[in-house]
């Protein structure tokens, strides 16, 4: 694949040996719940060492809630659930990618300075420095800002362990995308896409930032809401337990750096992706941005809580209130999400057992398949009205079919 196809080398080198395992029953199962347990365990990592940074005691139970919220605000920020959670292919590449690089931060932040440390802070930055790549260049704006703000505060003495690691994964970093650059893969795969234009890829960007902004924000709008809510309530019980987070006037310096980094964010996500696709980039590119929405929403909202003084009537009042809402709209989505995913469930495996039969039967002609019901938060596998599609193509490469197969017409 890197020779010949993508430099995405990483990703690959952990994709295939999954693809095997995934031949397994069940598998897809305990495949998800890794994914998600590390995810859990990066970000109870990270929000247990922004506390203590803080000077901020809580229990372990307080960091789990924590760490489960941000979680679940991650699920319904995202705009496109199915390419970003549910489909294994780009799960793998995405949002397996953001982990490695939450992991990859807790060793760093970890105060341990052991060789094992080290080993586990160039081998987890080798991965993310090859992986796909918006979220390789979102990194480098990382490594870039911290060296910045290190440069302008001449804060080089502070912390001295984790300006070392953090030098050290950068050099182990920029080595793997220097490889995943310059591929011979790249160029191969770069001859099969329409020579891109700048002109085309601004124009394919700001198609696809009017999109979010006119269709896709307002389904998550809601959700981003009720959330904030939440954090700032969880700030707000904690400055009346005495954990003051920000100084007085520090307000606004941090809402407006989270928005210029966001900004920063959505554009090194989105135009890159456009340029080398000359169209839209898939939602699936988009996961980061997702991610950094969350962090928006829950610090945001965590921040403008523990900041302003509310009354304790109020503020019980108004977590109530949201707490009702999300979980009455997350339990309506669970409930329209089963009975959505029970249906394409069954009739997706009706028609794979229809399509073996007739394999096993002989049968040659061309096989009309009737449409899929809603697959709802999954990613749909329908195929297409035209037999020569890539999805009908890999159905009966899969299926190791005699025939061909594709849509019926209505």
């Amino acid at each position: 694949m890197y020779f010949n196809w993508s430099t995405i080398w990483t990703n690959f080198l952990l994709a295939f040996p999954l693809i095997q395992f995934l031949q397994s029953t069940g598998s897809l199962f305990w495949y998800t719940l890794i994914l998600i347990s590390l995810l859990l365990f990066s970000v109870y990592k990270i929000v247990s060492f922004v506390f203590s940074s803080f000077d901020i005691t809580t229990s372990t139970f307080t960091l789990l809630n924590f760490t489960v919220l941000f979680c679940a605000t991650f699920f319904f920020l995202s705009f496109n659930k199915g390419e970003s959670w549910f489909w294994i292919t780009c799960s793998v590449e995405y949002l397996f990618s953001i982990v490695v690089l939450l992991l990859g931060i807790c060793a760093i932040l970890n105060k341990s300075v052991s060789i094992l440390n080290y080993v586990i802070i160039a081998l987890l930055f080798i991965f993310v420095g090859s992986c796909v790549l918006p979220l390789v260049l979102a990194a480098y704006v990382g490594f870039i800002c911290y060296y910045c703000f290190i440069f302008s505060k001449n804060n080089w003495g502070v912390k001295k362990y984790l300006v070392k690691k953090i030098s050290f994964a950068f050099v182990y970093f920029v080595i793997s995308s220097v490889v995943m650059f310059f591929g011979p893969g790249k160029e191969k795969r770069m001859e099969t896409l329409a020579n891109p234009e700048i002109s085309t890829g601004l124009l394919m960007g700001i198609k696809s930032i009017g999109k979010m902004a006119l269709y896709d924000m307002p389904y998550v709008f809601p959700f981003f809401i009720l959330f904030a809510i939440l954090w700032g309530f969880l700030g707000n019980c904690l400055k009346n337990s005495g954990g003051q987070v920000l100084r007085r006037g520090g307000l606004k310096k941090v809402l407006f750096f989270a928005g210029c980094l966001f900004v920063l964010l959505g554009l090194v996500t989105v135009f890159p992706a456009s340029y080398v696709l000359s169209d839209t980039p898939p939602y699936r590119a988009l996961t980061q941005l997702y991610f950094g929405l969350t962090v928006i929403c829950c610090a945001g909202g965590f921040v403008i809580g523990n900041h302003f003084n509310f009354s304790k009537k109020f503020s019980s009042i108004l977590f109530i209130f949201s707490s009702f809402l999300l979980l009455f709209f997350i339990g309506k989505t669970v409930y329209q999400q089963f009975n959505i995913a029970s249906k394409y469930s069954a009739a997706i495996d009706k028609r794979i057992e229809l399509l073996n039969n007739l394999n096993c039967n002989g049968n040659k002609k061309l096989v009309v398949l009737e449409k899929l019901p809603p697959s709802g938060m999954l990613y749909s596998a329908e195929i297409s009205t035209d037999s020569l599609h890539y999805n009908n193509v890999n159905l009966k490469k899969g299926l190791k079919l005699i025939f061909n197969v594709r849509l019926e017409e209505k």
